[in-house]
């Protein structure tokens, strides 16, 4: 499925599209990559709590979780 660049309100911050599937860590975090060239770790509720620059966008990655 084609994405479109354009701006997304997700919860409480904007994003490209989220093409991918996301992933939930122990602690209810979610990891979610996005055609912003951004990979995001959002609380619970929504609230972003980091991202990362990737360099490259994310399409259809789901991020895996390591020890």
């Amino acid at each position: 499925m084609p994405s479109t660049p354009t701006a997304r309100r997700n919860g409480n911050h904007h994003t490209g599209a989220v093409i991918s599937s996301p992933t939930i860590g122990a602690d209810g975090t979610i990891y979610i990559g996005s055609t912003d060239s951004q990979l995001y770790a959002l609380n619970p509720d929504g609230t972003q709590k980091w991202s990362y620059a990737t360099g490259a966008e994310i399409h259809a990655s789901t991020p895996a979780i390591g020890p």
